[in-house]
């Protein structure tokens, strides 16, 4: 059973960059390395997208966390795959490259920068050759490719790096669809100015949908437009401040 996220997520132009990253591997000239890059800033989406594309290409995902170490790395890669944990970091390393070799499937490593933080990165390059070239995708932030580099020979096995963009209006309609549960329509220019003040992030394009259809059913209405917000003297929401004009905070 794989750990994967959900994928009731409509494409944002950051799920098709993920897909586009995993397509570059899973298509590799055998005679090519299968190991690539998907890197940006916080809150861009890297995550729902490698969740959208987990399930896409039925591969393999574990999302690191800081507290793990070399072991601990290990242990929840084998939960992530489907298997029991042996003893030893190597026997681990061997039963995960036999159980990819096994399946076939691709593997997805969110949240790098923590391997490469707690210096793990070799036991992913020993995994990607002892599977014999296991498609690999890494996501992280955007200082990931200049940590990485710091290890020569796992570094030049990545053939690529695909950064995110910052998200769009036409990514927050598509948003809202999936946020405004309740049915509130927010209109194209309410869209455009909230992506705009919070430097399309989508994680705060997320909060602000949901904020901006709570406070238009609070109000008694079921559509709202950027007059009318205005009007309303509303503002939104951004790394926990409220931003009540555009670009003032």
């Amino acid at each position: 059973m794989t750990d994967q996220k959900p994928s009731t997520i409509a494409p944002l132009q950051s799920v098709t960059l993920c897909r586009k990253a995993m397509e570059i591997i899973v298509n590799a000239h055998d005679r090519l390395d299968h190991m690539i890059g998907f890197c940006g800033k916080t809150g861009t989406g890297k995550s729902v997208a490698a969740g959208y594309t987990a399930n896409k290409y039925d591969a393999y995902y574990v999302e690191c966390r800081w507290t793990w170490t070399r072991k601990a790395f290990l242990v929840n890669l084998c939960k992530a795959i489907g298997i029991i944990p042996e003893k030893t970091m190597s026997e681990m390393v061997d039963e995960i490259c036999a159980a990819l070799v096994a399946s076939g499937k691709p593997l997805i490593i969110d949240e790098m920068d923590y391997v490469a933080d707690h210096k793990s990165v070799e036991i992913v390059r020993d995994i990607y050759e002892g599977s014999g070239h296991t498609p690999i995708l890494l996501i992280g932030e955007e200082e990931l490719p200049r940590k990485l580099a710091s290890w020569k020979q796992f570094n030049g096995r990545i053939i690529d790096w695909i950064h995110t963009t910052m998200g769009s209006a036409d990514d927050a309609k598509v948003l809202s669809r999936i946020y405004c549960r309740k049915g509130v329509v927010i209109q194209d220019d309410l869209l455009e100015d909230m992506t705009a003040a919070v430097d399309g992030l989508i994680r705060y394009m997320c909060n602000n949908l949901v904020r901006i259809e709570e406070e238009t059913l609070a109000m008694g209405k079921q559509e709202v437009d950027l007059s009318l917000w205005r009007k309303w003297g509303k503002g939104y929401l951004t790394g926990g401040m409220r931003i009540t004009q555009r670009g003032s905070r």
